[in-house]
């Protein structure tokens, strides 16, 4: 089996604390009941990115592009798309949930939180999947894949790298130090 690597190690780490399941629900804030579980993803961690946890709050499409400073891209109409395709050529990465650029580079964020439902594992899984797969050229630009789990968590990570190479998985709670420190290195 593939090695690894550190953010995924640190992201199962993280999930086998006792404090995980409490700090995953600061960022995903609502009912295991609720039937809209995608919806209340996305609207909970543009909530949680806007509580300036990642250190700095999102910025207007028109400030994102006109520097290049440390940033988040706001996440509003089709600001992700669009910059996608127009600053990156890249024409596949419409349904992204983050968009941010720390140290020069661009970091490209696909985030899933799997409840534990099996067909919704699957579906969720193979989207990661293909996001993985789309190859980048470009130096500058790094893709990864946000996943946490109420269920095995450990168990997500290893199936998800047996199946794609060098991905970026981790929890959404490490993300902040991803960040920071993505090609400093």
């Amino acid at each position: 089996m593939q090695e690894l690597n550190y953010w995924t190690e640190l992201s199962i780490q993280y999930a086998n604390q006792k404090s995980y399941l409490d700090d995953l629900f600061q960022v995903y804030t609502f009912s295991k009941k609720n039937q809209k579980v995608k919806t209340e993803t996305e609207y909970s961690l543009k909530k949680w990115i806007n509580r300036k946890v990642l250190g700095i709050l999102p910025i207007r499409f028109e400030d994102f592009v006109s520097n290049n400073e440390n940033a988040i891209l706001e996440n509003e109409r089709d600001n992700y798309s669009k910059f996608c395709k127009n600053y990156l050529d890249l024409n596949n990465f419409n349904k992204l949930d983050l968009i941010a650029r720390f140290n020069g580079k661009y970091i490209l964020i696909k985030a899933k939180l799997l409840m534990g439902f099996e067909y919704e594992k699957n579906e969720q899984l193979n989207d990661i999947i293909n996001f993985l797969e789309v190859p980048i050229i470009r130096e500058d630009i790094k893709k990864v894949v946000i996943l946490d789990s109420y269920v095995s968590t450990k168990e997500i990570y290893k199936k998800m790298i047996t199946k794609t190479t060098n991905s970026n998985l981790m929890s959404i709670l490490v993300l902040r130090e991803f960040l920071y420190q993505v090609y400093t290195q």
